[in-house]
């Protein structure tokens, strides 16, 4: 079985400890804002790979691209980087090897209203995708609770 992911989704805050994910406000697919262009301060994707047996210990090289519906994606990952699986002293031959991962996106440019999806490709292959949508509102619509 190939490269997979178990788990991609934007969360408001996360951290890996331990091989688990431990995650805040996840799985937002809605972000409104009073005006564009504009950035979104901080938000975590939250990951699990599941690395075949037979990938372990080698190097896996991962880029995460942020696409917007109306335009072509850039050709600069916003987040990227190599990771390597090993094998732990507990895993049974065959078993699948999971890579938690927590990555801080902070910043983020929102330049246009519409749908977007963060991309993860790994080693040139896109394995998963975490879609949003931003909602472009009058400032005067926003209500505190």
């Amino acid at each position: 079985m190939p490269l997979r992911a178990d788990c991609f989704l934007i969360a408001d805050g996360a951290q890996e400890s331990g091989g688990k994910l431990y995650v805040l406000g996840g799985g937002w697919t809605e972000v409104s804002v009073s005006s564009i262009p504009t950035r979104h301060h901080l938000l975590v994707l939250a990951i699990v790979l599941r690395v075949p047996w037979g990938d372990a210990n080698a190097p896996i090289q991962f880029e995460i691209y942020l696409v917007h519906e109306d335009k072509e994606p850039g050709s600069t990952p916003i987040v990227g980087g190599e990771l390597t699986a090993g094998r732990p002293p507990n895993a049974v031959p065959g078993d699948d090897l999971p890579v938690t991962l927590a990555l801080p996106v902070p910043n983020l440019p929102l330049e246009w209203a519409g749908g977007y999806a963060f991309v993860l490709r790994c080693n040139d292959v896109e394995i998963a995708r975490a879609n949003f949508r931003v909602n472009l509102v009058s400032p005067f619509s926003i209500q505190a609770p």
